[in-house]
């Protein structure tokens, strides 16, 4: 279900969303289970969602979740992290490689 109409395939923000569908750089949906729908709920993003159809391709999604209750959450295992082997410059080549084709990013 979605919160807005669907734009055209050939309207001027999905043309340009349709490109980064191809490159594969195209950002996530936003999606949101309801039980009582029982079904997703398209938050944002409406127009990626619309490109990566036309280039005939799954749009890569985000879920928005609720976990059960405060105390089950902080209960759960941390987050653990390790040194990048190469340092500095692996991290700023792996960034560079993830960026989306923006300048602004």
């Amino acid at each position: 279900m979605r919160l807005r109409p669907l734009s055209a395939e050939d309207a001027p923000r999905v043309r340009a969303h349709r490109t980064h569908a191809r490159d594969g750089t195209l950002a996530p949906v936003l999606l949101w289970w309801v039980t009582a729908l029982d079904g997703w709920l398209l938050l944002d993003g409406h127009d990626r969602a619309v490109a990566a159809l036309a280039e005939g391709r799954t749009p890569p999604c985000v879920v928005l979740t609720r976990v059960p209750d405060e105390e089950d959450w902080r209960r759960e295992a941390r987050t653990r992290s390790w040194p990048l082997p190469g340092g500095v410059s692996a991290w700023e080549a792996l960034a560079a490689a993830a960026m989306f084709q923006f300048p602004g990013d």
